[in-house]
């Protein structure tokens, strides 16, 4: 199984409008068979501060999932609310 976790910062006064943002991709990643979890979460003690966790079934199911449009659209929408480019680490899961 592949995944990845994605760390963001959200600026300031922009945290519900990333949230409603995060919200419709876990919308649509749920559509996807080849999907087994994705979660969003702040990080405590940190303002702005969010990991993304998903986990898909293979590498083609992770980069059709990277590659939606509809994903890269509300990407587009969040992009002004966010501090920087995210940090994104790829996984391979053991078990």
């Amino acid at each position: 199984m592949q995944g990845m976790i994605v760390r963001f910062q959200v600026l300031p006064d922009c945290e519900a409008r990333f949230e409603t943002g995060m919200q419709a991709i876990a919308s649509i990643t749920a559509e996807d068979p080849d999907y087994h979890y994705y979660s969003v979460a702040r990080i405590e003690g940190e303002t702005g501060g969010y990991l993304v966790s998903e986990r898909f079934a293979d590498d083609a199911a992770l980069v059709r999932h990277m590659n939606d449009p509809r994903i890269g659209a509300v990407m587009a929408e969040i992009e002004p609310c966010l501090a920087g480019a995210p940090a994104i680490t790829r996984m391979e899961f053991l078990n």
